[in-house]
């Protein structure tokens, strides 16, 4: 992606697209790391001939866990193998054998999957662990391999599930127990820190501009968090989606007590010294498989299009209906319905309850607060239904019993907003 500076906005535009996978080589399923680096190689080209940029900055971010052993020579030892892979399977069982998964948590404060690093190493083929002087993770190595500089960057580190939460280093403990040791990482370095040009070696053979590599956030979950337009930590929260979807919020603390470990939630180190307590859902790993087994013919959107016409649905004609239908909100379920009324009345009858969530609206002002924001960030003109149980009165009544007035609160609120009423 080549990201341009105009004014106070940044503007991005594809420059080289290409496919990313695994093949089943010596036993396992292993990335085919040369080609990715190949390709950035053809994207640095592209920004030089098509664009005519001679100077830039280069930011690597990829996915997580994932490592490449390097030998005495700097040189890689194999391809590196992918977190898809099935050698990791029941290793959190056996590594927890000996420490329990409390404690685990309690140092780390990252979720337990079986593909992490550490499980990884745990499973690693002792003779290759042997004959390894470095352990780089993937986007560092990618960096190390343009710039001839050997670095591991903070966030991506604290996926591993190896990095203390307190101390901020590599937990000696645990590595004893994967058979490697700390100065087998190259150096902890902070989100932001400049790396090196590209290596001479490169330039050379290839017609590229002038590029310094920075560290950036390298895990690209990170960086997206990073681009979000949202500050705080009161009010916003971010669902990331790839091959795995993401969901979670940014703090400055750790959360890392027993509800957090119950639930599973990760502590993943954010940039400028932030945390993103998450967790992994469902992502695009079944469509990218679909894909991958029409032998990537067909783009998504193809894809969805043609399952659409398989049940009658021209997905053109449907979408640009849409654009004409205006958007309301038929049912915003602000509070766990229980009005103003009778808030303390019992909910029974099978009703399906969805409000019931800490920080829901209990007064007129907090509810009215609540949707306000709502409509400032949904598109187009908005209408609203207010159902009875929400009446602002000065004492009790029964529904029968309410009149207009009662309603005036709602409706003072509705001529300020300029909205109309269903």
């Amino acid at each position: 992606m080549l990201g341009q500076l105009s004014g106070n906005k940044i503007r991005i535009e594809e420059l080289n697209r290409f496919d990313n996978g695994f093949k089943l080589e010596n036993g396992h399923d292993r990335w085919q790391i040369d080609h990715l680096i190949n390709e950035i190689i053809i994207g640095l080209e592209k920004a030089k001939k098509e664009y005519g940029i001679n100077d830039t900055y280069l930011g690597i971010d990829t996915w997580a866990v994932d490592y490449v052993l390097i030998d005495q020579n700097g040189d890689k030892l194999d391809y590196p193998i992918s977190y898809h892979d099935s050698r990791t399977k029941n290793s959190v069982t056996k590594l927890t054998r000996k420490y329990s998964k409390e404690y685990i948590y309690k140092k780390m404060g990252i979720q337990f999957l079986d593909f992490n690093t550490l499980y990884q190493l745990f499973e690693e083929d002792k003779s290759q662990l042997k004959q390894a002087k470095s352990i780089v993770m993937i986007p560092d190595y990618i960096g190390y391999r343009l710039t001839g500089k050997a670095v591991t960057e903070v966030i991506n580190a604290s996926t591993t599930q190896m990095l203390n939460l307190r101390e901020g280093l590599f937990d000696s403990e645990l590595l004893s127990e994967v058979n490697v040791t700390c100065d087998m990482f190259p150096s902890l370095v902070d989100t932001g820190t400049e790396l090196r040009t590209i290596k001479s070696s490169i330039s050379n053979n290839h017609d590229i501009l002038n590029c310094q590599v920075i560290t950036v956030a390298t895990h690209d979950t990170v960086s997206a968090v990073v681009g979000t337009p949202a500050s705080g930590e009161d009010d916003w929260a971010f669902l990331s989606s790839g091959t795995w979807s993401l969901i979670g919020r940014e703090l400055s603390v750790p959360e890392n007590g027993p509800m957090a470990f119950e639930e599973n939630y990760t502590n993943e180190w954010g940039a400028y010294g932030t945390y993103r307590f998450l967790k992994n859902i469902m992502g695009m790993w079944i469509v990218q498989r679909i894909k991958h087994e029409y032998q990537d013919r067909y783009g998504f959107a193809e894809m969805a299009k043609d399952r659409y016409a398989a049940i009658g649905v021209d997905t053109e004609e449907a979408i640009a209906k849409l654009a004409t239908v205006p958007l309301s909100i038929h049912c915003w379920q602000g509070d766990d319905i229980h009005g103003f009324l009778f808030p303390n009345q019992e909910l029974t009858g099978g009703i399906d309850v969805s409000g019931n969530f800490p920080g829901a609206a209990t007064t007129p002002d907090e509810l009215s607060g609540d949707l306000s924001k709502a409509l400032s960030i949904i598109p187009g003109s908005h209408k609203v239904q207010l159902h009875a149980i929400y009446a602002v009165t000065d004492k009790k009544k029964d529904l029968d019993e309410l009149e207009p007035e009662d309603f005036s609160y709602w409706v003072d609120w509705q001529n300020n907003k300029k909205l109309a009423w269903i």
